[in-house]
């Protein structure tokens, strides 16, 4: 909900595209209409350098450049509200949290933890203070890591954190980084991350992806119990029809492009530009059967140059009666709207057959009328 030039309102959207600008402006824009910008928040007077948005917190994360240090905000959602404020050093790479918990990993192998605290709103017209680098870095702290930090994730159900740096260590931690576990790869090491939950971990390493399982990742923690996977959306499986139909020379279920890539009939505008992603065909079949029940014109008539006494459709008005009427009433109540369509007609027709047509005398051939005497 925002205020606009025609008052307090609420876009139809369900997805937005943020944009942080150089002057500490957030811009929240249209993601299919291009241009389409439904606020601008002043997030600070310093550009915005980064943003970031937590699903598992329901915060907004944003990342402001000040002269000597990195300033992280996070934000509430829907309403906007400063929470937490973290400073940093300016040589921030990544940043995660879990919790209460805020992990930043830095350029000189530093991971640093901070205990989120509640932010001070000191209002518009009072300047922020804020803090000198000697208060906020400590310039004589060991890093963890020998060389820079290229990866930091957070597994939030089992409450890790995992950091991986050029000379191809991976370290995981937990909400208090305590060190857990630590995996040594090469200076191959490139990326990683968390896969799921159970805090299983994908790596890349000499230019491909490897999978971590999470009993090598972290053996002293047990992962939530979790439903067993279906593969009732995944793609068809090929399999040699000559063994699945133990040699028989016919295919009764060809495979094509269509029926072996699943989902495959998405309208990119809709399932993904709005972020609905349908893909339970049977639901969005009865949806549109519901819809297609359900329509009816409601444009007024004033549209298609009716005369002004023409009734309106029977289900508008119909919705104009209360739950408390009963089914007697209705019939009663429709009966005497088709009564009062019926009167209307008659006296409609009746005015036609009273009209008479008068012609002049001077037009029929005829003495005794007025000349120019045309009228009905």
């Amino acid at each position: 909900m925002m205020w606009t030039d025609e008052g307090f309102c609420c876009p139809v959207r369900h997805s937005y595209l943020l944009l942080g600008m150089e002057d500490g402006r957030i811009l929240f824009m249209d993601p299919v209409v291009k241009g389409q910008k439904y606020m601008e928040f002043k997030a600070s007077k310093d550009p915005i350098e980064d943003m970031k948005h937590d699903p598992s917190h329901d915060s907004l994360i944003t990342l402001c450049s000040l002269k000597e240090l990195m300033q992280i905000q996070i934000w509430s959602l829907p309403d906007l509200a400063l929470m937490h404020e973290v400073y940093c050093s300016p040589d921030l790479a990544h940043y995660a949290r879990i919790n209460m918990t805020f992990l930043t990993g830095h350029k000189s192998g530093c991971v640093n933890d901070y205990n989120l605290t509640p932010a001070e709103d000191l209002g518009m017209y009072k300047a922020k203070a804020v803090p000198e680098f000697a208060e906020v870095v400590d310039i004589y702290k060991r890093p963890e890591h020998n060389e820079a930090i290229i990866a930091l994730d957070a597994c939030q159900t089992m409450k890790i954190f995992c950091s991986c740096s050029d000379e191809g260590a991976v370290k995981i931690w937990d909400e208090f980084r305590v060190l857990l576990t630590e995996i040594t790869l090469d200076s191959s090491l490139s990326a990683a991350c968390f896969l799921n939950d159970c805090g299983d971990m994908v790596v890349g390493f000499k230019k491909h992806m490897f999978y971590i399982d999470h009993t090598k990742v972290c053996p002293s923690l047990t992962p939530p119990e979790t439903e067993p996977d279906t593969f009732d959306q995944e793609s068809f499986v090929y399999e040699d029809p000559a063994v699945m139909y133990e040699g028989a020379m016919g295919n009764p279920d060809p495979i094509t492009l269509a029926n072996y890539l699943v989902p495959y009939e998405l309208e990119f505008s809709k399932d993904f530009l709005e972020g609905k992603l349908q893909l339970d065909p049977m639901k969005a079949k009865k949806e549109e059967e519901s819809e297609e029940e359900s329509e009816f014109s409601m444009a007024p008539t004033e549209i298609y140059f009716s005369p002004p006494d023409t009734p309106k459709p029977l289900s508008t008005l119909d919705l104009t009666l209360g739950s408390d009427v009963s089914k007697y009433d209705l019939v009663k109540h429709m009966e005497k709207t088709i009564q009062i369509l019926i009167e209307r007609g008659k006296k409609k027709k009746h005015r036609r057959r009273k009209r008479t047509i008068v012609v002049s005398d001077e037009e029929t051939g005829q003495g005794g009328g007025e000349k120019g005497d045309n009228s009905y």
